[in-house]
């Protein structure tokens, strides 16, 4: 968030590509200001996963490799949608949640945000799935209890086991998929300092996103990729 500009331009680039957070923020000002290109890769504003994913195609324009990323992407594309197809067929269909209780409020995305389209394409029902807003949607406790104490699956929360979920907060536990122990997190490929390979490789290959989901609602023995099941 706070690149060191001086140790950009000792590098000499030909080009900086960024991610904005928000208008006109500091930095890029500076390397605008040292005549520097600055080019904006802002993948993260798209909200459904292959939209997200088709940004390689973007990056690869810069290195004279267009036909490698129009292949890759056409790789992803079709091993996603094969396995959403598969899932949306199913006749049953488990219910959702995500996120845990924050200092009194809890985040859960809305049904046509990055992770909502997810749940969906993984056939999921999901509380909040006709909601067509490209947020997260903060609630109450009482409010979360009310819609989701009976959701069969949890995903996404920030701990690394039952314990440790308890012990954040011990309304965690009045869940159904607390004591039945669904819950997962999506923390398998974390750096010691908090890197989270979800957010890297997890852009450019959303159906390795997609199949941790399907196996965690609807579980095979098949290996999860970035998720791990608490224990």
């Amino acid at each position: 968030m706070t690149p060191d500009v001086e140790r950009i331009v000792r590098t000499n680039p030909d080009a900086v590509m960024v991610s904005t957070y928000a208008q006109g923020d500091v930095a890029t000002q500076k390397l605008n200001s040292l005549g520097l290109p600055v080019i904006y890769n802002n993948e993260w504003t798209e909200t459904h996963p292959l939209a997200r994913a088709e940004w390689i195609r973007f990056v690869g324009l810069f290195f004279g490799c267009e036909q490698q990323a129009d292949s890759i992407f056409a790789e992803v594309v079709n091993a996603y949608n094969k396995l959403s197809s598969q899932a949306l067929q199913r006749a049953e269909r488990r219910t959702i949640m995500s996120g845990n209780n924050f200092r009194g409020t809890w985040y859960m995305p809305a049904g046509s945000t990055y992770m909502g389209v997810l749940f969906h394409d993984a056939g999921a029902d999901y509380a909040f799935a006709d909601d067509t807003s490209h947020f997260s949607i903060p609630l109450g406790i009482e409010t979360v209890i009310q819609r989701f104490a009976q959701a069969d699956v949890w995903v996404g929360c920030p701990a690394s086991s039952l314990a440790e979920l308890k012990q954040m907060d011990e309304k965690h536990t009045w869940f159904k998929s607390y004591q039945n122990r669904d819950v997962y997190n999506f923390a398998k490929r974390t750096t010691p300092q908090g890197g989270n390979d979800f957010w890297e490789t997890g852009v450019v290959h959303p159906e390795y996103i997609l199949s941790d989901l399907i196996e965690a609602l609807y579980p095979t023995g098949r290996q999860f990729y970035f998720t791990e099941h608490l224990k």
